[in-house]
């Protein structure tokens, strides 16, 4: 899609790219920065699901999810979806700016077996990462201060 975006519109290879995205997208964002071909300037996420293999175990609905995703795939199972999974890729990911949101009421992604592992070993690889949890709300269900900041986030990425 950036391929043809970049085509289309003969944007200057220079041109910031901010991946953004919630719970699955958000750990799409996050992994995206990871194997992106241009590599974003920043990475934007909200209530990201950071571990894969234990999201697999999270829910009744996941299991079949993830292996209808990536049954398909060659080699182990769990270490596919650890190919996949940003918290695996901590150590390996790109030196950008990454910008984290979590609801503190999320019963859909849990926040310390995802954002809160993440951030930590991000962090642990000195990584340029900003986390904000956000009080009293379920998943993906940023407050309006919560959204501005996001907002804010991906503009002063692109600055």
């Amino acid at each position: 899609i950036m391929d043809v975006l970049f085509e289309r519109y003969n944007l200057d290879e220079k041109t910031p790219i901010v991946s953004t995205g919630g719970s699955m997208g958000g750990l799409c964002s996050l992994v995206y920065a990871y194997y992106a071909k241009r590599t974003p300037v920043a990475v934007v996420s909200n209530c990201p699901v950071c571990d894969l293999p234990y999201h697999f175990t999270e829910r009744e609905d996941l299991p079949r999810t993830l292996y209808s995703a990536f049954g398909e795939c060659e080699g182990d199972f769990y270490d596919v979806l650890a190919q996949y999974s940003p918290y695996h890729l901590a150590g390996k990911m790109p030196k950008i700016k990454y910008t984290v949101f979590h609801c503190s009421r999320d019963s859909a992604v849990n926040i310390e077996k995802h954002s809160e592992k993440f951030v930590n070993a991000m962090k642990e690889n000195g990584m340029d990462i900003t986390y904000h949890i956000v009080p009293d709300r379920e998943h993906c269900d940023l407050s309006e201060e919560a959204t501005r900041l996001y907002h804010q986030a991906i503009i002063d990425a692109i600055k």
